[in-house]
């Protein structure tokens, strides 16, 4: 085994040099407006760094406000045309200087793309806000209509250390062979947290130390799929956790019914929390000491662990699985402060610093799950708590229906749409005055409505509207349901 493996050694030497010794390492800062080559003396803009300019094989260094830089936010919203920056060239390091560095987007597609195969992300926060409360989205209705949009979508790349937040679509999508570790993925009203889809002859994906969060989605969704010959995917899950809040979609859906053509998946699941997974087609599963309690927060969003949370300590000690999980969380603390690994992207500590997820947030107490709060609008002197409502299928009528809290008199307005392509169409309205206090707001549809659930599931849009007496503005709730086919 020595010699073939220092030949390959050897080869992939002259094979990268040429690369190394071309390689560039460049530099952005937020309000950066330097020419090329983007020296650290006059940074550039981010999309000019991963412009043109860029090479295979180069770095791009992102400075925050600690490290040469006014600002650690480089915000995309404030750009024309709705944007993310993509990556076209391969084996480029894009990589902040400090923690806290945020890439935030509204963009219809991704925050980030990395078309390129060989990409490595390291150290940064990203944001797609698309759908997310104004002002941080000029039109939000289109995000939430069937346009892929995703914080990070990367084919063939190294993800290390990254927070990818989407507040209504995807936040994570992965393209065959991808390497991910202490890393956040979090859609809080979309779709998956983890989109992996597979379409090469031997895709590996691992993920170490990750933690996957979704609402009205699986966490994690892998479908390996190819029109030709069958090869098989591999897909290893260590020290993860894997949860999503919806009772009709399990945290871990691999080949699901529906995925045209599934070839073989080896689904490994190693000292993770993953209460329960939706298996298709030709998987295999292997699974070896499970986490069967959930994970409990001291911040629901930011997804930092309580101490009393059953993924503390109960990491696996296989010197592989410690040795991709590196030495830093992604909160830049030892990755090891106990007798073993925890679970997840941050070790459990006092004061650990998380990015901020950018919206605002009430939580009377409504969802089951631990820290599944919901989600209000900000801005106003008057104050509107929703709790996640819940639509249910009667015999002759869809029903939504779910509790408020207002901090005074007012009138409630509650509207239900339901996504038809990029449109939506109201279905049900209601309008009731109010006291200081909770109330709950009953909204049913017409039996037509009923009628299309046995075609397939409907994706409704639930907005509320709270007016204060006297008051002649509004605070503004929207979130989105999906009801299973009946």
């Amino acid at each position: 085994m020595r010699r073939p493996l220092a030949v390959l050694a050897v080869s992939a030497a002259v094979l990268l040099a040429p690369v190394a010794a071309d390689a560039a390492t460049r530099f952005a800062a937020p309000t950066g407006a330097g020419p090329e080559p983007c020296a650290e003396a006059a940074p550039c803009a981010l999309i000019t760094a991963l412009g043109g300019g860029l090479a295979d094989g180069d770095t791009v260094i992102l400075l925050g406000r600690t490290t040469g830089a006014a600002s650690s936010l480089y915000d995309l919203t404030a750009l024309p045309g709705r944007v993310g920056v993509t990556i076209t060239r391969r084996n480029v390091t894009v990589t902040a200087r400090e923690d806290g560095v945020t890439i935030r987007s509204n963009s219809l597609d991704e925050a980030v793309r990395a078309l390129a195969g060989g990409v490595v992300l390291r150290r940064l926060v990203l944001q797609n806000v698309c759908g997310s409360a104004a002002p941080l989205d000029p039109a939000p209705a289109d995000c939430t209509t069937g346009f892929p949009a995703y914080a990070l979508r990367a084919s063939s790349a190294t993800v290390e250390r990254v927070f990818a937040y989407s507040s209504q679509r995807r936040a994570c999508g992965l393209l065959n062979d991808a390497t991910v570790a202490n890393t956040v993925c979090l859609s809080l009203n979309g779709g998956n947290a983890i989109d992996i889809t597979s379409t090469s002859d031997t895709p590996q994906v691992t993920l170490t130390n990750v933690t996957a969060r979704s609402r009205f989605y699986p966490a994690i969704e892998i479908a390996h799929q190819r029109a030709g010959a069958c090869t098989g995917a591999s897909l290893t899950i260590v020290n993860s956790i894997v949860s999503a809040t919806a009772t009709f979609a399990a945290p871990l859906w691999a080949n699901p019914d529906g995925t045209a053509n599934p070839c073989p998946i080896a689904l490994t699941l190693r000292a993770s929390s993953v209460l329960t997974r939706n298996i298709g087609m030709s998987v295999t599963q292997t699974e070896t000491d499970p986490v069967s309690a959930p994970p409990t927060y001291s911040d629901a969003l930011k997804l930092v662990p309580k101490a009393s949370s059953p993924t503390v300590n109960r990491g696996s000690t296989n010197a592989a699985d410690l040795a991709r999980a590196g030495a830093l969380d992604l909160a830049s603390r030892d990755r090891v402060q106990g007798p073993r690994i925890d679970l997840g992207a941050y070790e459990y500590g006092e004061g650990v610093l998380a990015p901020t997820v950018p919206v605002d947030l009430a939580d009377p107490g409504g969802p089951a799950d631990p820290g599944d709060p919901a989600v209000a609008d900000p801005g106003a002197s008057a104050t509107l708590s929703v709790v996640r409502p819940r639509a249910a299928a009667r015999a002759r009528a869809i029903v939504v229906r779910g509790r408020i809290i207002a901090s005074s008199a007012g009138v409630v307005t509650r509207t239900v749409a339901r996504v038809q392509g990029k449109r939506r169409i109201t279905i049900c309205r209601s309008r009731q005055r109010v006291k200081a206090g909770s109330t709950t707001l009953r909204c049913a549809t017409k039996p037509a409505v009923r009628a299309l659930l046995r075609r397939g599931a409907l994706v409704l849009v639930v907005t509320t509207r709270f007016r204060p007496a006297g008051e002649t503005t509004s605070i503004v709730d929207r979130q989105n349901l999906r009801v299973r086919r009946r």
